[in-house]
C-alpha cells in the first residue's frame, strides 16, 4: 500500500474512532471507563493519521487537505452526525494541529452529541488541539477564497460523479434508479452552486475524455440550460436522467441518439423484483422521454427531447468527429453554431450556446497577446472580455479575446 493510501486509510480509521467515542459519550456519559478507553483509542488513531492536517466536511463530501476521502456507504452515513454538528456551528473545516489530550477529545465528542441530539443551537466549542473554521458555502459572498473553495468542491463532485457514471455504464443489470437519481441530484447541486466553475472543471480536467466523463457532461449541460430557463424541477430532473441514460448506453460505442435510447429503454424497464416493479412518476416521465428519443426524426422537433439530442450530438462530436482527436469546448461551440437547423434543433441549439456564453468557460483564447483559459463571465458583462487565467493569474483582458484551439488536431497521448 502506498504512503498516501496508508494515510487515507488511517484518516478513515480515525473518523470511525471519533464516531465510537461520540456514541460512547451518548450511551454512558463523560465519566465512564468505556468513554476514557474510546478517547485513548481516538488519540492513537489521530497520531497514526499524522497531524497536522485538516478535514473539510460537507454534507456530500469529506476531504483531507483538499483531497477527497472515499467511504463505504455505512461509514459515510456515520459521518453525517459530524457534518450535522459542523453545519450548525457554521463551519466546514476541522483542523488537527497536534494530537489532542483524551480529555479534550471527550469534550469535543460531548459537543457533537449535544449539538445533534440535545441542544441544536449549541455554540461552536473551543477545544485544545482542534481548530474549527468556515471555508465556503454556496450562499457566501464571492471572494477569491470562496471561488477557490468552489473549485475544490466542483473537482470533488465531478470526480465522484464520474466514478458513479462509470459503474452505471459497466453494469448490464436492471437500471439502478435510485443510484442514477442520486447522481443527477449531485450534478444539480453542483450546477446551483456554480455553473461556470462546474463547466470549467469539467472541460479542463486532464484528458482523455472517457465515456463516463461525457455521460456526466450530458445531464450537466441539460440541467444548466433548463435551470436558466426556469423549467420546473420535475421536468428538469427527468430530462437530466434521460440524458444520463442515453449517454451510458450510446456514447462509448458512438451510437446515434435513437439507437442509444433503444439500447437504454429495455434496461430502464427491466423487472426488479416484486417490490421494485412499481414505477413512480419520475420513472414514467424519464421512460416517456426515452421512448420519444427512439424515433430518429423526433429530436429535431421543438419538443424537450430536442435539448437532449443537441447535447448528445455535441458530445459525439467531441471524440468521434476526428479520429484520435478530442476537441476543445471552443471547437464544439463553433460546430454547434454551424449545425443549427441541420444537425440540431435551432432553438435548443441556441439555448445551449447562450447558457455557455459566446466564449464558454474552459475555452483557450488569445487575450492581450497571450494564451489564456476562460474562467467565466466578466464583471461588466462583455462576452468578449471574460475572466481569463493568464500566466497563473486572474485577469480581465483590455481587448476582446480571440478563440484559440491548441487542442484541436493534437492526438492525446495514452
Amino acid at each position: 500500500m502506498s504512503h498516501s493510501a496508508e494515510i487515507e486509510q488511517a484518516t478513515r480509521d480515525m473518523l470511525q474512532s471519533m464516531f465510537e467515542l461520540v456514541r460512547a459519550v451518548a450511551l454512558h456519559g463523560r465519566d465512564h471507563q468505556l468513554v476514557a478507553d474510546a478517547a485513548d483509542a481516538l488519540a492513537d488513531a489521530i497520531e497514526r493519521a499524522a497531524p497536522p492536517f485538516a478535514l473539510f466536511v460537507f454534507a456530500d463530501a469529506v476531504l483531507r487537505d483538499r483531497t477527497p476521502l472515499h467511504f463505504e456507504l455505512e461509514a459515510f452515513r456515520r459521518m453525517q452526525q459530524l457534518a450535522g454538528a459542523m453545519r450548525r456551528w457554521n463551519v466546514q473545516e476541522l483542523a488537527f494541529e497536534h494530537v489532542p489530550a483524551p480529555e479534550a477529545l471527550i469534550e469535543f465528542a460531548q459537543a457533537v452529541m449535544t449539538t445533534t441530539h440535545v441542544n441544536r443551537t449549541a455554540r461552536k466549542p473551543t477545544v485544545a488541539g482542534l481548530v474549527l473554521g468556515a471555508v465556503w458555502r454556496p450562499s457566501a459572498p464571492q471572494s477569491p477564497a470562496a471561488e477557490a473553495a468552489l473549485e475544490v468542491y466542483a473537482g470533488v463532485q465531478l470526480t465522484r460523479a464520474c466514478a458513479e457514471a462509470e459503474a452505471l455504464c459497466a453494469s448490464d443489470a436492471a437500471w439502478p434508479w435510485s443510484r442514477a437519481q442520486t447522481l443527477c441530484a449531485r450534478i444539480e447541486r453542483l450546477t446551483q452552486a456554480g455553473a461556470s466553475a462546474a463547466a470549467r472543471t469539467l472541460e479542463l480536467e486532464r484528458p482523455p475524455w472517457p465515456a463516463a466523463r461525457q455521460c456526466i457532461a450530458l445531464p450537466f449541460y441539460v440541467g444548466a440550460v433548463l435551470s436558466r430557463m426556469q423549467v420546473p424541477a420535475l421536468s428538469r430532473r427527468a430530462l437530466m436522467h434521460a440524458g444520463l441514460a442515453v449517454g451510458c448506453h450510446g456514447l462509448g460505442a458512438g451510437l446515434p441518439l435513437h439507437e442509444a435510447a433503444r439500447a437504454a429503454l429495455p434496461r430502464m424497464l427491466a423487472p426488479r423484483g416484486a417490490a421494485g416493479d412499481r414505477r413512480d412518476p419520475h420513472q414514467l416521465r424519464t421512460c416517456a422521454l426515452l421512448a420519444a428519443l427512439t424515433v430518429k426524426e423526433a429530436p429535431l422537433s421543438n419538443q424537450p427531447a430536442g435539448l437532449v439530442h443537441a447535447v448528445y450530438e455535441v458530445e459525439l462530436q467531441r471524440t468521434r468527429a476526428i479520429p484520435a482527436v478530442q476537441q476543445s469546448r471552443a471547437d464544439l461551440h463553433a460546430w454547434l453554431a454551424g449545425a443549427l437547423g441541420t444537425h440540431v434543433h435551432p432553438g435548443w441549439g441556441r439555448a445551449l450556446l447562450s447558457v455557455l456564453g459566446l466564449v464558454p468557460a474552459g475555452s483557450h483564447v488569445i487575450a492581450d497577446g497571450r494564451l489564456g483559459i476562460v474562467l467565466g463571465p466578466g464583471r461588466d458583462g462583455d462576452p468578449f472580455r471574460p475572466k481569463v487565467l493568464l500566466g497563473g493569474a486572474l485577469a480581465t483582458p483590455n481587448e476582446p479575446v480571440q478563440l484559440h484551439s491548441p487542442l484541436a488536431m493534437t492526438p492525446w497521448a495514452k
